[in-house]
């Protein structure tokens, strides 16, 4: 996309430099910078996208949360509220009173007149009688200035028809005589000591769902992966599109009905919908329970209806004859050109999702210290042991006996020439990411070797764990004996799941069942 076609950012979006991800910003109006002290910016944040279209997107949501946030304030701050009166008043007189005092002193060192001073009580008189007559009189426009004064330095812009203008003049005034009075008893040689500062309280923090989430990600984030986080922020990225970011003080039930309603007129699977409706109510019970920044889940009992998962089918015997016909499994015509295929890792990591169920992101994270051999048995071992290896659930750690015809074929040979290359990793060529080990193995998968058979449907590599499950059934082997392989939680009685060990002499009786009829791949890997 050419400069001339890109999108114009919306307002506030920014990217810095070191990262492709877009941010977002927004000045103080000047006339509101008394309720931000010190800030420079109303909010700094990311966008959490690297594209432009939805950062604009969001950007367009943040910007009209806070114009409405801007108008409120605005309203609340016009509106001179019996504190606000009071605090200006109580500023002016310590204003006044300080001013005077240093005045004095700064005098006193100069070696002021006893003729100076009485000039000075003589004004205070006057202007105090003044301002007895405006009282009276009710002419109280007198006392205008020194209020638009005292509310200009707080960011607050006032006129005469600002709701409680009469109330704060008549507060000025008294402020203006009390102050003089002060100054006249000062000016007798009585000691009348300065006020402190007024405080004015703050506004209360309005919390949106982002701030949440981001709270979230700190506390227990970390103990999920990128990929969840991800599909989490994805979620609050569609709420904050639907909602236009409405403070979650300020979210109703209604929105949360009309928000799922609109998720589910966007063409994604059920159960898409069903996580992110789920993920958002979850950070509204965060906030909730564990933050209590709102009195009640705002969303609570609302759902969707959802298919758990798409029933996958197993690799028919025409697929699997077809898929391993190619040229990387007839003779050993490794993918080394291709990103993300690991070259050997090509050839036996869909042999071994064939021969034992195991998941894809089991197998790219193996080492060659997982390559075991117990009781004369060899055997994968599927763990967590080292940094970065992840495993599904506590079922998932599992020792697999390796089938005799990958045995055959020549992975422990293969197992071997790595080991003597001094090398860690089973699959040293293949790229990993973190907390996804397969994520690039599968998208070489299904890409150039699903894809280059014509006339065939080739099954995504997941259906192969249906496949050894269909295998196993073929040839009568227990449910939990498959879930032992395939790493599945035992069914059946607790003292079934903690004492119902089996030993790898059993499980490799067990992985043996898996054949496949009219399948016989010739010897293709030679050690070099």
């Amino acid at each position: 996309m050419s400069k001339s076609t890109m999108p114009k950012r919306a307002t506030g979006v920014y990217s810095r430099t070191g990262t492709n991800i877009y941010q977002w910003r927004l000045r103080v109006p000047k006339d509101l910078t008394a309720l931000y002290p010190g800030k420079e910016w109303a909010e700094r944040r990311t966008l959490g996208t690297s594209n432009l279209l939805q950062a604009n997107r969001i950007a367009a949501g943040l910007y009209a949360t806070w114009l409405t946030k801007f108008d409120h304030q605005r309203q609340q701050s016009a509106a001179l509220t019996p504190e606000l009166i009071q605090f200006i008043a109580d500023k002016f007189r310590h204003e006044t009173l300080s001013n005077d005092q240093s005045a004095r002193i700064k005098g006193s060192s100069q070696g002021r007149t006893s003729r100076e001073f009485e000039e000075l009580a003589d004004s205070h008189r006057l202007v105090d009688s003044l301002y007895r007559e405006a009282v009276a009189t009710g002419d109280i426009v007198a006392a205008l200035p020194y209020l638009e004064d005292v509310a200009s330095s707080l960011g607050i812009a006032i006129d005469k028809n600002t709701p409680g203008y009469v109330e704060a003049l008549t507060a000025m005034l008294g402020s203006v005589r009390a102050s003089i009075q002060a100054t006249v008893a000062r000016d007798s040689g009585k000691v009348v000591p300065t006020p402190p500062p007024p405080i004015l309280k703050k506004p209360e923090k309005v919390y949106h769902l982002r701030d949440i989430f981001n709270t979230w990600k700190k506390a227990d984030g970390l103990k999920l992966t990128a990929d969840s986080i991800r599909a989490r922020e994805r979620a609050l990225e569609l709420f904050e599109e639907f909602t236009h970011n409405t403070p979650i003080a300020d979210v109703t039930r209604l929105q949360g009905n009309d928000f799922k309603a609109w998720l589910q007129t966007r063409g994604e699977a059920s159960k898409t919908v069903f996580d992110r409706l789920t993920y958002v109510k979850a950070m509204f019970g965060y906030a909730y329970r564990d933050l209590e920044l709102i009195p009640k889940h705002p969303w609570d009992g609302i759902t969707v209806g959802h298919e758990t998962e798409t029933r996958r089918k197993p690799w028919t015997a025409t697929q699997i004859s077809a898929f391993f016909a190619q040229p990387l499994f007839t003779s050993y015509a490794l993918p080394r050109l291709q990103k993300g295929s690991g070259a050997d890792a090509g050839y036996w990591i869909p042999l071994l999702g064939l021969y034992s169920g195991a998941r894809s992101s089991e197998l790219c994270q193996l080492h060659l210290s997982d390559v075991v051999q117990e009781s004369g048995v060899w055997a994968i071992d599927i763990n967590e042991d080292a940094e970065g290896k992840t495993v599904k659930t506590k079922a998932s750690r599992r020792q697999v006996p390796i089938h005799s015809e990958l045995i055959r074929l020549g992975f422990l040979d293969y197992v071997a020439a790595t080991r003597k290359d001094g090398h860690e990793r089973l699959w040293p060529m293949l790229p990993l990411r973190a907390g996804r080990p397969s994520h690039t193995f599968s998208r070489w998968f299904n890409g150039k070797p699903r894809m280059a058979i014509p006339d065939v449907v080739i099954p995504d590599f997941h259906s192969l764990r249906h496949t050894v499950r269909t295998a196993m059934t073929a040839a009568k082997v227990t449910e939990q004996d498959q879930d032992r392989i395939t790493g599945h939680e035992l069914q059946g009685s607790t003292g079934t799941k903690v004492y119902g060990h089996v030993d790898l002499v059993q499980l490799r009786a067990v992985v043996e069942t898996i054949r496949y009829q009219g399948f016989d791949l010739p010897r293709s890997y030679m050690p070099t």
